[in-house]
């Protein structure tokens, strides 16, 4: 999963990464928009993502749900994906295996209106 700083989502295979080489200098990724990542997370696609807005409202959503899109892709708006009233914004990302043992433990979050 990648995080744009301009706050689109989207799911990317890992297939796609290839493994630098001893000395490499690393790929810096920045489109001539000048979108560039502010987040990577690698979780399954199984596993739930926990967003918190600026209102203290946490919205979730399935990996698998997210576009599947190539690395040079924009991804969707999380505004969209999440159904964000006006104003709200992510301000956190966490990512959960199993939403239901974690709830177990402490307070279950909202769940996202379908």
């Amino acid at each position: 999963m990648t995080v744009s700083h301009q706050g689109y989502l989207k799911r990317t295979p890992i297939s796609i990464y290839r493994s630098q080489r001893r000395g490499g200098s690393g790929a810096w990724h920045e489109d001539a928009r000048g979108r560039f990542c502010l987040a990577l997370i690698i979780d399954s696609t199984h596993a739930y993502l926990l967003c918190f807005t600026n209102s203290g409202r946490v919205y979730w959503v399935k990996v698998y749900e997210v576009p599947d899109v190539g690395a040079a892709g924009k991804g969707k708006s999380m505004q969209s994906l999440l159904d964000l009233q006006p104003g709200e914004n992510v301000r956190a990302i966490l990512p959960v295996r199993d939403l239901e043992e974690e709830a177990s433990s402490s307070s279950s979050p909202r769940k996202r209106e379908r």
